[in-house]
């Protein structure tokens, strides 16, 4: 579920904490459109805070609808995370009502 209802063309930041706060370690944020579709242009290597073990990397969202980024280090560890863009803030808002 998304936490947060973020606006088209609004930069939005992903932040990836490595397991055991790992520095040094290559980070790569893969992003999906609203129609799953992959957004290579938006996708890339994160970077990271200092030597945290913490890494950023910001896209832009061009159209409403749920967005889906992933992230992989090469631990072999992922996240996955959507990200609501002009839409109501709970999913369950977007669902058709059964009765």
């Amino acid at each position: 579920m998304a936490d947060k209802s973020y606006r088209v063309g609004d930069e939005v930041t992903v932040v990836y904490q490595a397991a055991r706060d790992t520095p040094g370690i290559a980070v790569t944020m893969t992003v999906y459109n609203e129609a799953g579709v992959l957004d290579a242009a938006q996708s890339g290597p994160m970077t990271e805070i200092g030597t945290t073990g913490c890494y950023r990397l910001s896209f832009v969202p061009d159209a409403k609808g749920l967005w889906i980024v992933q992230a992989d280090d090469t631990s072999g560890r992922k996240a996955v995370k959507l990200y609501s863009v002009d839409m109501a803030t709970d999913i369950a808002d977007c669902l058709p009502m059964i009765v």
